[in-house]
């Protein structure tokens, strides 16, 4: 698998980058969030459990995809922002 960083922004106030990045699979099906989760960390030098995958954006008839990831520098933070994340997620599909 191939990645490159597209963009990378920092937060600092919520203890996270926000990384964009596009992912290259020539031979292979779209990889899982885990194998995702393990190659960012690995790309960026950064501990697996404090990588979110966000969102996996396929290119139709295409080996590559845009792959957006959340890498947190403290693991409260990931917590307690990933928990209120979830919750309104929750919200949005029971209100439907």
């Amino acid at each position: 698998m191939d990645l490159q960083i597209i963009k990378e922004t920092d937060m600092p106030l919520l203890s996270r980058k926000v990384v964009e990045i596009e992912a290259g699979f020539a031979e292979s099906k779209t990889p899982s969030n885990s194998q995702l989760k393990e190659a960012v960390a690995k790309l960026l030098k950064a501990d697996p459990k404090m990588v979110v995958i966000r969102h996996i954006q396929q290119r139709f008839g295409t080996a590559s995809a845009k792959v957006f990831a959340y890498v947190y520098t403290d693991e409260s933070a990931m917590k307690s922002l990933e928990k209120a994340l979830e919750r309104i997620r929750k919200k949005k599909l029971s209100s439907i």
